[in-house]
């Protein structure tokens, strides 16, 4: 299955990356690795996450464990596709998605 970053989803790549890389230069490195992880598992079981019921369409989460927390990333399925809608550590303070 082909996955897609909406541009929104980019946009918090690179947030997580400027973060890191000032902030914790060395976990930058094993942070990217435990994302293309997470992404390789959704394409093969892109329906790990559990859903979230108050977003139409379906909508997903799929957390992936780091540090004193875990990434979220957040996620539909279309036909022949899995579509990342966002991607953010617990840790951050984030408003309502």
């Amino acid at each position: 299955m082909k996955l897609l970053l909406t541009p929104t989803a980019y946009a918090d790549l690179n947030r997580l990356y400027s973060f890191l890389s000032i902030q914790y230069p060395k976990a930058l490195k094993m942070a990217a690795l435990r994302i293309k992880q997470a992404f390789n598992i959704l394409k093969k079981h892109p329906r790990s996450g559990y859903i979230l019921t108050k977003f139409k369409p379906e909508t997903r989460e799929f957390l992936i464990p780091f540090g004193h927390g875990h990434y979220v990333v957040r996620y539909r399925i279309n036909a022949k596709k899995i579509q990342i809608l966002h991607l953010w550590h617990s840790k951050e303070k984030r408003p309502e998605l």
